[in-house]
């Protein structure tokens, strides 16, 4: 939502919340029902989400490029370290095969 000012609130539900709400999947009808206060708590939950949703995405590039970097200084640790009690048992000779992998990359890239 942009931070200008708008002399009648039909202005900011016209040009700011009607195309914001209705882009999230918002039906007209219960657009044109909610009042002011609905309508700020629901974009308010839509950019917190949007928010917490970056963070996540700025988390995950981080962790990867630290994961990336220990495979090129072939420090690469087990799956499990990284992301504690969401590996099982069945699963680790998968871990362990992509930890083969990437370090096999880093190595061919370092040469």
């Amino acid at each position: 939502m942009s931070s200008k000012k708008y002399e009648y609130y039909t202005e900011l539900l016209e040009t700011e919340y009607y195309p914001f709400l209705i882009s999230k999947g918002i039906r007209v009808d219960d657009f044109w029902s909610m009042t002011i206060l609905e309508m700020d708590r629901l974009v308010k939950f839509y950019h917190d989400e949007e928010l917490n949703r970056l963070r996540l995405d700025a988390n995950i590039a981080y962790r990867t490029a630290g994961m990336v970097g220990q495979a090129f200084g072939g420090k690469l640790k087990p799956f499990d370290t990284y992301f504690p009690n969401l590996m099982d048992k069945e699963n680790a000779n998968e871990d362990a095969k992509i930890k083969r992998t990437m370090i096999n990359l880093a190595n061919k890239n370092k040469k």
